[in-house]
Protein backbone atom coordinates (compact mmCIF):
# COMPACT_ATOMS: atom_id res chain seq x y z
CA UNK A 1 0.00 0.00 0.00
CA UNK A 2 1.52 3.37 -0.96
CA UNK A 3 1.86 5.19 2.36
CA UNK A 4 4.34 7.63 3.88
CA UNK A 5 7.21 6.12 5.82
CA UNK A 6 10.98 5.78 5.94
CA UNK A 7 12.90 5.02 2.72
CA UNK A 8 12.35 1.42 1.69
CA UNK A 9 9.02 1.16 3.52
CA UNK A 10 6.56 3.82 2.38
CA UNK A 11 6.36 4.36 -1.38
CA UNK A 12 6.22 8.17 -1.15
CA UNK A 13 9.33 8.41 1.02
CA UNK A 14 11.16 5.71 -0.92
CA UNK A 15 10.43 7.33 -4.30
CA UNK A 16 11.55 10.72 -3.00
CA UNK A 17 14.77 9.15 -1.69
CA UNK A 18 15.51 7.56 -5.08
CA UNK A 19 14.99 10.85 -6.92
CA UNK A 20 17.17 12.73 -4.45
CA UNK A 21 19.96 10.17 -4.83
CA UNK A 22 19.87 10.54 -8.62
CA UNK A 23 19.96 14.32 -8.35
CA UNK A 24 23.40 14.09 -6.74
CA UNK A 25 24.87 13.47 -10.20
CA UNK A 26 22.07 14.66 -12.52
CA UNK A 27 20.49 18.07 -12.93
CA UNK A 28 17.51 16.88 -14.94
CA UNK A 29 15.66 13.68 -15.75
CA UNK A 30 12.49 11.92 -16.77
CA UNK A 31 10.20 9.58 -14.84
CA UNK A 32 7.15 7.57 -15.85
CA UNK A 33 3.99 6.67 -14.01
CA UNK A 34 2.36 3.24 -13.80
CA UNK A 35 -0.05 2.09 -16.52
CA UNK A 36 -3.36 0.37 -15.89
CA UNK A 37 -2.01 -3.17 -15.83
CA UNK A 38 -5.49 -4.70 -15.96
CA UNK A 39 -5.66 -3.56 -19.60
CA UNK A 40 -2.70 -5.66 -20.76
CA UNK A 41 -3.44 -8.82 -22.82
CA UNK A 42 -2.52 -11.08 -19.89
CA UNK A 43 -5.80 -9.97 -18.32
CA UNK A 44 -7.94 -9.24 -21.38
CA UNK A 45 -7.26 -12.08 -23.83
CA UNK A 46 -9.81 -14.55 -22.39
CA UNK A 47 -13.39 -13.17 -22.33
CA UNK A 48 -15.38 -13.64 -19.13
CA UNK A 49 -18.11 -15.33 -21.21
CA UNK A 50 -15.83 -17.66 -23.14
CA UNK A 51 -17.97 -20.77 -22.62
CA UNK A 52 -19.85 -21.09 -25.93
CA UNK A 53 -22.56 -23.76 -25.92
CA UNK A 54 -23.43 -25.17 -29.34
CA UNK A 55 -26.97 -26.41 -28.68
CA UNK A 56 -29.86 -26.51 -26.24
CA UNK A 57 -29.17 -30.10 -25.23
CA UNK A 58 -25.77 -29.11 -23.82
CA UNK A 59 -27.30 -26.14 -22.02
CA UNK A 60 -30.03 -28.35 -20.55
CA UNK A 61 -27.45 -30.84 -19.30
CA UNK A 62 -25.47 -28.14 -17.51
CA UNK A 63 -28.60 -26.52 -16.10
CA UNK A 64 -29.64 -29.87 -14.64
CA UNK A 65 -26.22 -30.20 -13.04
CA UNK A 66 -26.62 -26.85 -11.27
CA UNK A 67 -30.27 -27.23 -10.27
CA UNK A 68 -29.32 -28.24 -6.73
CA UNK A 69 -26.95 -25.27 -6.43
CA UNK A 70 -29.62 -22.83 -7.61
CA UNK A 71 -32.17 -24.34 -5.25
CA UNK A 72 -29.82 -24.06 -2.28
CA UNK A 73 -29.03 -20.43 -3.07
CA UNK A 74 -32.72 -19.62 -3.35
CA UNK A 75 -33.45 -21.36 -0.06
CA UNK A 76 -30.70 -19.36 1.70
CA UNK A 77 -31.96 -16.10 0.20
CA UNK A 78 -28.78 -15.47 -1.75
CA UNK A 79 -28.81 -13.94 -5.25
CA UNK A 80 -26.36 -16.32 -6.92
CA UNK A 81 -27.58 -18.48 -9.79
CA UNK A 82 -25.76 -20.46 -12.46
CA UNK A 83 -27.70 -20.62 -15.72
CA UNK A 84 -26.75 -21.75 -19.20
CA UNK A 85 -28.02 -20.92 -22.68
CA UNK A 86 -26.98 -21.52 -26.28
CA UNK A 87 -24.10 -19.18 -27.19
CA UNK A 88 -21.56 -17.40 -24.95
CA UNK A 89 -21.84 -17.99 -21.21
CA UNK A 90 -19.85 -16.61 -18.25
CA UNK A 91 -17.24 -18.86 -16.67
CA UNK A 92 -18.01 -20.51 -13.33
CA UNK A 93 -15.43 -19.46 -10.73
CA UNK A 94 -14.68 -20.21 -7.10
CA UNK A 95 -15.52 -17.33 -4.76
CA UNK A 96 -14.59 -17.71 -1.10
CA UNK A 97 -16.51 -14.54 -0.22
CA UNK A 98 -19.93 -16.09 -0.86
CA UNK A 99 -21.61 -16.06 2.58
CA UNK A 100 -22.66 -19.65 3.06
CA UNK A 101 -22.01 -21.82 6.13
CA UNK A 102 -18.80 -23.85 6.09
CA UNK A 103 -20.89 -27.00 5.78
CA UNK A 104 -21.89 -25.71 2.33
CA UNK A 105 -18.42 -24.56 1.30
CA UNK A 106 -18.79 -26.43 -1.99
CA UNK A 107 -21.42 -23.84 -2.97
CA UNK A 108 -18.88 -20.99 -2.88
CA UNK A 109 -18.86 -20.54 -6.63
CA UNK A 110 -20.66 -18.37 -9.14
CA UNK A 111 -20.57 -17.20 -12.74
CA UNK A 112 -18.33 -14.28 -13.67
CA UNK A 113 -19.81 -10.87 -14.36
CA UNK A 114 -18.84 -8.35 -17.04
CA UNK A 115 -15.67 -6.49 -16.07
CA UNK A 116 -14.07 -9.41 -14.26
CA UNK A 117 -10.94 -10.84 -15.84
CA UNK A 118 -9.60 -14.32 -16.55
CA UNK A 119 -5.80 -14.51 -16.60
CA UNK A 120 -3.87 -15.75 -19.63
CA UNK A 121 -2.25 -18.33 -17.33
CA UNK A 122 -5.60 -20.13 -17.14
CA UNK A 123 -4.91 -23.55 -18.75
CA UNK A 124 -6.69 -23.57 -22.09
CA UNK A 125 -6.77 -27.36 -22.31
CA UNK A 126 -8.61 -27.50 -18.98
CA UNK A 127 -11.22 -25.10 -20.36
CA UNK A 128 -11.74 -27.12 -23.52
CA UNK A 129 -11.34 -30.67 -22.25
CA UNK A 130 -11.44 -30.64 -18.45
CA UNK A 131 -14.75 -28.91 -17.85
CA UNK A 132 -13.15 -25.93 -16.11
CA UNK A 133 -15.49 -22.97 -16.00
CA UNK A 134 -18.52 -25.06 -16.87
CA UNK A 135 -18.60 -28.32 -14.91
CA UNK A 136 -15.91 -27.25 -12.41
CA UNK A 137 -15.27 -23.81 -10.89
CA UNK A 138 -12.03 -22.08 -11.85
CA UNK A 139 -9.67 -21.39 -8.94
CA UNK A 140 -9.36 -17.78 -7.77
CA UNK A 141 -5.66 -17.66 -8.73
CA UNK A 142 -6.73 -17.46 -12.38
CA UNK A 143 -9.33 -14.69 -11.90
CA UNK A 144 -9.45 -11.00 -11.06
CA UNK A 145 -12.80 -10.21 -9.48
CA UNK A 146 -14.29 -6.72 -9.60
CA UNK A 147 -13.16 -6.15 -6.00
CA UNK A 148 -9.60 -7.19 -6.79
CA UNK A 149 -9.56 -5.15 -9.98
CA UNK A 150 -10.81 -2.04 -8.14
CA UNK A 151 -8.08 -2.48 -5.53
CA UNK A 152 -5.43 -2.60 -8.27
CA UNK A 153 -6.76 0.51 -9.99
CA UNK A 154 -6.90 2.38 -6.68
CA UNK A 155 -3.30 1.43 -5.93
CA UNK A 156 -2.15 2.53 -9.39
CA UNK A 157 -3.91 5.87 -8.96
CA UNK A 158 -2.31 6.39 -5.54
CA UNK A 159 1.17 5.59 -6.84
CA UNK A 160 0.70 7.88 -9.83
CA UNK A 161 -0.40 10.79 -7.65
CA UNK A 162 2.85 10.47 -5.70
CA UNK A 163 4.97 10.13 -8.85
CA UNK A 164 3.38 13.23 -10.40
CA UNK A 165 3.93 15.22 -7.20
CA UNK A 166 7.61 14.26 -6.97
CA UNK A 167 8.13 14.99 -10.68
CA UNK A 168 6.60 18.44 -10.25
CA UNK A 169 8.60 19.23 -7.11
CA UNK A 170 11.88 18.30 -8.77
CA UNK A 171 11.04 19.77 -12.20
CA UNK A 172 11.32 16.40 -13.92
CA UNK A 173 9.80 15.35 -17.21
CA UNK A 174 6.90 12.95 -16.71
CA UNK A 175 5.81 10.24 -19.13
CA UNK A 176 2.11 9.51 -18.65
CA UNK A 177 2.25 5.78 -19.39
CA UNK A 178 -1.18 5.37 -17.84
CA UNK A 179 -2.63 7.66 -20.51
CA UNK A 180 -0.82 5.78 -23.28
CA UNK A 181 -2.11 2.45 -21.95
CA UNK A 182 -5.65 3.80 -22.02
CA UNK A 183 -5.11 4.90 -25.62
CA UNK A 184 -3.73 1.48 -26.59
CA UNK A 185 -6.78 -0.16 -25.01
CA UNK A 186 -9.20 2.09 -26.91
CA UNK A 187 -10.65 1.35 -30.34
CA UNK A 188 -8.40 3.94 -31.98
CA UNK A 189 -5.16 2.69 -30.42
CA UNK A 190 -1.90 4.61 -30.91
CA UNK A 191 -0.56 5.26 -34.41
CA UNK A 192 3.17 5.94 -34.81
CA UNK A 193 5.14 5.93 -38.06
CA UNK A 194 2.09 4.36 -39.71
CA UNK A 195 2.02 1.46 -37.21
CA UNK A 196 -1.06 0.98 -35.03
CA UNK A 197 -0.43 -0.14 -31.45
CA UNK A 198 -3.22 -1.69 -29.37
CA UNK A 199 -3.50 -3.99 -26.38
CA UNK A 200 -4.72 -6.85 -28.59
CA UNK A 201 -2.97 -10.15 -27.91
CA UNK A 202 -0.26 -10.93 -30.53
CA UNK A 203 -1.75 -8.73 -33.27
CA UNK A 204 -1.60 -5.40 -31.41
CA UNK A 205 2.15 -4.90 -32.07
CA UNK A 206 2.69 -3.62 -28.54
CA UNK A 207 2.77 -6.79 -26.39
CA UNK A 208 4.69 -10.02 -26.83
CA UNK A 209 3.28 -13.54 -26.66
CA UNK A 210 3.26 -13.67 -22.85
CA UNK A 211 0.74 -10.82 -22.81
CA UNK A 212 2.89 -8.85 -20.35
CA UNK A 213 6.21 -7.77 -21.85
CA UNK A 214 6.36 -5.45 -24.83
CA UNK A 215 7.83 -6.24 -28.24
CA UNK A 216 10.96 -4.60 -29.71
CA UNK A 217 8.61 -2.40 -31.74
CA UNK A 218 6.68 -1.60 -28.57
CA UNK A 219 9.94 -0.70 -26.82
CA UNK A 220 10.72 1.73 -29.63
CA UNK A 221 7.30 3.34 -29.18
CA UNK A 222 7.85 3.66 -25.42
CA UNK A 223 11.30 5.17 -26.06
CA UNK A 224 9.58 7.79 -28.19
CA UNK A 225 7.18 8.60 -25.35
CA UNK A 226 10.20 9.30 -23.15
CA UNK A 227 11.88 11.34 -25.89
CA UNK A 228 8.72 13.42 -26.36
CA UNK A 229 8.63 14.18 -22.63
CA UNK A 230 12.31 15.12 -22.58
CA UNK A 231 12.05 17.34 -25.64
CA UNK A 232 8.94 19.11 -24.36
CA UNK A 233 10.16 19.67 -20.82
CA UNK A 234 13.74 20.68 -21.59
CA UNK A 235 13.27 22.25 -25.02
CA UNK A 236 15.57 19.55 -26.38
CA UNK A 237 15.79 17.96 -29.82
CA UNK A 238 16.54 14.30 -29.15
CA UNK A 239 15.79 12.37 -32.38
CA UNK A 240 13.01 9.79 -32.14
CA UNK A 241 13.16 6.13 -33.14
CA UNK A 242 11.48 4.90 -36.30
CA UNK A 243 9.32 2.06 -34.98
CA UNK A 244 9.16 0.38 -38.40
CA UNK A 245 12.83 -0.57 -38.00
CA UNK A 246 11.91 -2.94 -35.15
CA UNK A 247 9.89 -6.16 -35.05
CA UNK A 248 6.60 -6.78 -33.35
CA UNK A 249 5.39 -10.38 -32.93
CA UNK A 250 6.48 -12.33 -36.01
CA UNK A 251 3.40 -14.24 -37.09
CA UNK A 252 3.92 -17.60 -38.85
Amino acid sequence: TPVDGPPGVGFAASYEAVVQSLEVTATSGVVANIPNITAIPFFTRIPYNVVVLPDQATADMLNAGYAQYNGAMEQMGLPYRINWAVGPNPLVIADATIPVPDAYAALRMRQMVAGELALLSLPQDSLKCGGWGSQKPIANQFILTLTEKDAILAAVASYNTIIASVASTHNLALVDMNKYMDQAASTTGIVMDGVKFTNAFVTGNLFSTDGVHITPQGNAAVANFFIDAINTTYNASVPKANVTEYNAVLLP
